[in-house]
């Protein structure tokens, strides 16, 4: 997939998600200080009542050794049917109950790990570009990720 239009989207979400993390949060959660329905950061299937509380998910990502002395702005949901591009006025997008701020890892982190920022077709390597091309950006940006630590934490 090399259409410069699509192209130039990944990297207008990457330039997306440094412009929200210039926003800074001094908790984990949503922006009305409470949950972020971030279904990722919870160990497992947790159906704690609190699994999503900003208690557990600073409990939750210091487990996996993200840093959670700054937290950022992030939607944790930028996947490409999520988007809505209109050429004449920029992008938009829908669905803020998944915004809220989180440790600046995790930006990454989640274009590496979510198969829902997949786009629905083509073959299952064609089905990943969009995420992959959103994380190499942001690698070359200096974002890290927290991969391993995720995948451990979910394991353990």
């Amino acid at each position: 997939m090399d259409y410069p239009h699509v192209i130039l989207q990944f990297l207008k979400v990457a330039d997306v998600c440094k412009h929200l993390a210039a926003w800074k949060g001094d908790i984990i959660g949503g922006v009305d200080r409470h949950q972020l329905l971030e279904r990722y950061l919870v160990k497992g299937n947790s159906k704690m009542a609190d699994a999503l509380s900003p208690q557990q998910l600073l409990k939750d990502c210091t487990e996996m050794s993200m840093d959670v002395s700054t937290f950022v702005f992030y939607h944790c949901d930028l996947g490409p049917t999520n988007i809505l591009v209109n050429t004449s006025t920029g992008s938009g997008h829908h669905r803020l109950e998944l915004a809220g701020y989180v440790p600046i890892e995790w930006v990454r982190t989640k274009f590496r790990l979510s198969a829902g920022m997949d786009f629905n077709y083509g073959d299952e390597d064609s089905k990943k570009d969009w995420r992959r091309r959103v994380a190499q950006h942001l690698k070359r940006m200096g974002y890290r990720d927290v991969v391993d630590a995720w995948w451990k934490f979910q394991h353990s």
